[in-house]
């Protein structure tokens, strides 16, 4: 069930970062260097709404696995989210990507420069300006923030799960969770610092111009534009990596789909029935009482005593992030 949420997840930010590519990428920097428009009045908003949604598709689907991930480690006994919730919010997405990006599509369409077309927005000032401040805060702002507070919240739970427990397992158990957890954070950091560097200049360009039309009479607005959406478009490409090859649960699946690459996977023994059946069995919940160990995994569960008032939970799940 959390494999089916997680990989649920990462196949709407995989199916949305391949649109950004298709409509994005090719035309985007054409019309930027030569001026000129050369596909007609129907892809000249189909182009640009595709690209804006599948721009917030990715957003806020990345804020929604930085709060799922928060969920399941600061509340582990919580019910996991069902296949059912799942499609429900990925559904959400979808349809609001489409709301917010629905005034951009409306104020898009060629505009004539002597024998030139150009695919360019035609706004009020005002009404650009309002909806620059609307489109960076819930495409950038919001996704940004909510993403650092919850993988913040997240490294700050294992480190204090790791520094609490001394004695308790062998000096051998204790490294092993350390550098697990250490891998697991720098995971996290390295998300916030891909997602902030590839959409920030992006957003502070666009923010900037919206507010002051006369940036694009810049000599150089071009090429700073050109290398900000080079920055922005190549999320695409650390994503995969991110949230998809750096799953150990991923791993495995990719190496059973394609044996060639066994050699090359990160992490060795992928084969190794121990190793699999160590990542299928992520979720671990151990129970100090009085210093002793209870452990319950999927349906084996032992009773716990009455006197569980000084209880201490701990809840891993470091390898399925």
């Amino acid at each position: 069930m959390r494999d089916i949420v997680t990989n649920l997840f990462i196949l709407n930010l995989a199916i949305s970062d391949i649109v950004m590519c298709l409509f994005a990428v090719p035309f985007t920097p054409l019309q930027t260097f030569t001026g000129v428009w050369y596909f007609g009045e129907a892809l000249c908003i189909l182009f640009p709404f595709s690209q804006g949604v599948s721009v917030y598709i990715s957003t806020l689907t990345l804020t929604i696995i930085a709060v799922d991930r928060f969920v399941v480690i600061i509340y582990p006994f919580r019910a996991r989210m069902r296949v059912k919730t799942c499609i429900c919010l990925i559904l959400i997405i979808d349809i609001l990507a489409g709301i917010f990006t629905a005034p951009y599509a409306v104020h898009i369409s060629i505009v004539t420069y002597g024998s030139l077309d150009r695919c360019q927005e035609n706004w009020d000032g005002m009404k650009r300006a309002l909806y620059g401040a609307f489109t960076n805060i819930t495409q950038f702002v919001l996704p940004f923030i909510s993403i650092i507070l919850c993988y913040t919240a997240i490294i700050r739970r294992l480190s204090h799960r790791t520094a609490n427990r001394p004695g308790l397992r062998s000096a051998q158990k204790e490294e092993q969770e350390r550098a697990r957890n250490l891998r697991t954070n720098r995971m996290l950091i390295s998300m916030v610092i891909v997602f902030g560097t590839c959409w920030l200049p992006l957003n502070t360009i666009n923010f900037i111009g919206d507010l002051n039309y006369d940036l694009y009479c810049w000599g150089y607005h071009h090429f700073s534009f050109f290398i900000c959406h080079v920055m922005a478009m190549s999320s695409t490409v650390y994503n995969p990596f991110l949230y998809g090859w750096y799953n150990e649960s991923f791993q495995k699946e990719f190496v059973k789909i394609l044996p060639i690459l066994k050699g090359i996977c990160p992490n060795e023994n992928h084969d190794d029935p121990k190793r699999i059946m160590e990542i299928q069995k992520r979720v671990v919940t151990t129970v100090f009482i009085d210093q002793k160990q209870i452990h319950v995994n999927g349906s084996q569960k032992n009773e716990i005593p009455k006197n569980e008032e000084n209880a201490e939970l701990v809840h891993h799940e470091t390898d399925g992030l």
